[in-house]
């Protein structure tokens, strides 16, 4: 059973949007100029894509594996940033 400070931690919105943010800006700065493209590239549903892309949906841990395999980093890479 999960307690409610914790609770709050794992739904913070803020951190959902650091990580949609970062999904873009690889995207963009990886020279994908879609998100069709690149989700296309990975195998990955593009509507799904596009929904972790803009923040409308939360993202699976397995999915943002597999992004970060594309851009060639690994997932501590990825959140190194993001706190």
């Amino acid at each position: 059973m999960v307690k409610e400070p914790l609770k709050d931690v794992i739904a913070d919105p803020d951190i959902t949007k650091k990580v949609s943010a970062k999904i873009l800006m690889l995207r963009l700065k990886h020279v994908y100029n879609t998100y069709e493209g690149f989700a296309s590239h990975i195998r990955m549903d593009s509507n799904s894509y596009y929904r972790a892309e803009h923040n409308q949906r939360r993202i699976k841990l397995e999915d943002l594996s597999v992004i970060t395999r594309a851009h060639n980093m690994t997932l501590s890479e990825f959140f190194k940033d993001i706190d």
